[in-house]
């Protein structure tokens, strides 16, 4: 097989130190992904909890509207903690797909591995 960055035949312990090198990363950012898939599940659990308490902050104060106003009143009450939900939200699915991305990159440096042996 060819390093196509480099234009020279891999050899397999070189391939092989790849796959230790992506399964390292792989594990470092799994417990980062944990860590973030924590703070989406709190933002996300702070952003309901403040949005229930304005909701029924709304209802109580006894004001006719529509529930679009409602609706309204609720949402610029609780921007802060949505955007901030939404952002953590945002970042645990792009880590995700980071980690789907090294997972790819292993199985790709296995079976170029597997290749290497089979032409020894």
């Amino acid at each position: 097989m060819t390093d196509t960055r480099h234009s020279r035949p891999l050899a397999q312990a070189e391939v092989e130190w790849r796959i230790q090198d992506v399964i390292e990363r792989l594990e470092s950012e799994t417990e980062e992904y944990d860590v973030i898939a924590r703070e989406a599940a709190e933002a996300e659990s702070d952003y309901r909890l403040e949005s229930g308490r304005a909701r029924l902050a709304v209802i109580q104060h006894g004001e006719k509207m529509t529930v679009g106003e409602r609706d309204a009143r609720v949402d610029l009450m609780t921007h802060e903690s949505h955007r901030n939900y939404l952002i953590r939200l945002a970042a645990r699915n792009s880590k995700r797909e980071h980690l789907q991305t090294l997972r790819a990159h292993l199985d790709s440096l296995r079976t170029l591995n597997a290749s290497i042996r089979g032409q020894t």
